[in-house]
């Protein structure tokens, strides 16, 4: 059994997949986000190509050059961890206005990740070079915006209504 894909990055690269008109509103935001499982890298990379190839792609066709590639084997280990954590927002199913903003929101909170372990990196070599109340809070405080990034989930107006859901109200 192969380990799971990191998540927020298999939200970011398979909403490109399936909803490719997004591609030439973030091309610069998605050809440069850092994506740390190298496989992930290489289908984008594919997938970038195939795009500025074929600027009208759909997604049926990017899928097909894709599943015809040797990136074939991971088509299908996306669509199962989307399915599998109920991600509705990346499948081809959502519309491309909700596809679209749960893109921006995981771009948002990966780079907010990103940034945060950086920081943390940071506290522990602080930490570790001076033993002090207000570097050992510092690392605690990073410790925690960490785990709150990892859970966020935003509350969107209307999020949904352009795919056809319901908006759940509180």
């Amino acid at each position: 059994r192969r380990a799971a894909l990191p998540l927020r990055e298999v939200v970011l690269v398979a909403t490109m997949l399936d909803h490719p008109a997004l591609i030439g509103r973030h091309f610069d935001q998605f050809a440069r986000l850092e994506l740390t499982n190298p496989a992930l890298a290489e289908f984008r990379a594919a997938l970038l190509d195939i795009v500025m190839e074929d600027e009208d792609a759909v997604a049926e066709t990017v899928r097909a050059r894709l599943g015809a590639s040797r990136h074939a084997a991971l088509l299908p280990r996306l669509d199962a961890q989307l399915a599998g954590a109920g991600l509705w927002t990346a499948a081809a199913a959502a519309s491309d206005e909700d596809a679209e903003r749960g893109w921006l929101q995981a771009l948002t909170l990966h780079h907010r990740q990103r940034t945060l372990h950086k920081e943390l990196k940071d506290a522990e070599a602080a930490l570790a070079s001076e033993t002090s109340e207000v570097n050992f809070a510092r690392l605690v405080d990073i410790q925690k915006q960490l785990a709150n990034v990892e859970g966020t989930e935003a509350l969107i107006e209307g999020f949904g209504s352009s795919s056809g859901r319901r908006a759940r109200s509180m």
